[in-house]
């Protein structure tokens, strides 16, 4: 009985925790939002944000699809982490291989279609970053879906 009351305990401090994380991405996308007079912004309850501005063709990407994109990705101060067009040539991956944020937004996009997701920390590195990402940072992609098979 008292392990079973332990690890009730232990599993509420540990939901609490990720929600009072998500509480403080969620304050940083809306004041991102703000400062950069962003609009036609749509999110889901899990705080992930985006915007389309091209829709890109009807079909979408599933998450057993190859995608190639294009994309840009920036920390909410506008620090660069990451850019295909660094790279010299967009990013061809299996999207089951990606972060979640990036498996819930990127099927939001059509071939050729074009926007911004903002991802919150638990749906991008969290608190175990790769290396070069920072710890519980919320994560923006300008992005551009090339294509998907």
């Amino acid at each position: 009985m008292i392990r079973i009351f332990i690890v009730c305990i232990v599993a509420l401090m540990f939901t609490a925790c990720g929600d009072d994380q998500l509480e403080k991405d969620i304050e940083i996308i809306e004041q991102f939002i703000a400062e950069n007079n962003l609009e036609n912004v749509q999110s889901f309850d899990n705080g992930l944000h985006y915007i389309i501005n091209v829709p890109g063709g009807e079909e979408k990407p599933t998450i057993d699809d190859k995608i190639t994109v294009d994309y840009i990705g920036y920390y909410t101060d506008g620090q660069l982490f990451d850019s295909s067009y660094d790279a010299g040539q967009p990013l061809n991956i299996n999207l089951v291989s990606t972060i979640r944020g990036w498996q819930q937004g990127i099927p939001l996009f059509g071939r050729g279609g074009r926007g911004m997701i903002i991802i919150p920390s638990e749906l991008g590195y969290g608190s175990s970053p790769r290396a070069g990402i920072r710890e519980n940072a919320v994560l923006v992609f300008e992005l551009e879906m090339i294509d998907f098979e």
